[in-house]
């Protein structure tokens, strides 16, 4: 199974044990920003919950129902942020698609171009046929990448769990693969 993606600047792949410095130091330099859109940061994140985060995400690739990839810069292998494929369902060949970058690193069109390369992944090798992407209202720069990545509006929904103690409507969008 191929899984490793790239372009001719950046990388998917699946993450390994030597992502978890990394891993810590993405989520820690940008936790103000991720705080408020992704469930599973927290202020107290720490080293440990960063090592549970890569050894969960091996364990996902086993399961064959999640993938989550590292995003890196090819040129110096810094760790730039993740896309996964969440809830793979081989039955109606869907899954859902989560994408997110350091804040360093936002609105230099990256993590589209990551979820294009997981998007790749999607078709070539699980053979979907479309992913859903869910976005709270008021993550502007998710928005503009499920735009971007030619996903059509399906829905809102009420009340969406955004983090660990944040709801906010959120936007479902559908992209063919």
């Amino acid at each position: 199974m191929k899984t490793t993606f790239s372009n001719d600047r950046y990388r998917i792949r699946p993450y390994n044990t030597n992502d978890v410095s990394g891993m810590y130091e993405v989520i820690s330099s940008s936790i103000e920003e991720m705080i408020h859109f992704l469930p599973w940061v927290h202020r107290e994140y720490s080293l440990e919950d960063a090592k549970s985060w890569v050894f969960g995400a091996e364990h996902n690739w086993q399961s064959g129902l999640q993938y989550d990839f590292v995003v890196e810069d090819i040129a110096t292998g810094q760790f730039l942020g993740g896309v996964g494929l969440l809830g793979v369902n081989q039955t109606v060949k869907t899954a859902d698609l989560g994408y997110w970058i350091r804040t360093d690193a936002a609105g230099k069109g990256i993590i589209t171009t990551a979820a294009h390369l997981a998007m790749q992944f999607a078709q070539e090798v699980l053979g979907l046929e479309s992913l859903y992407i869910t976005v709270g209202i008021k993550n502007k720069g998710s928005i503009k990448v499920a735009e971007k990545l030619g996903a059509k509006f399906i829905k809102r929904i009420k009340n969406y769990p955004v983090s660990r103690d944040t709801f906010m409507d959120a936007n479902v969008y559908r992209v063919a693969v």
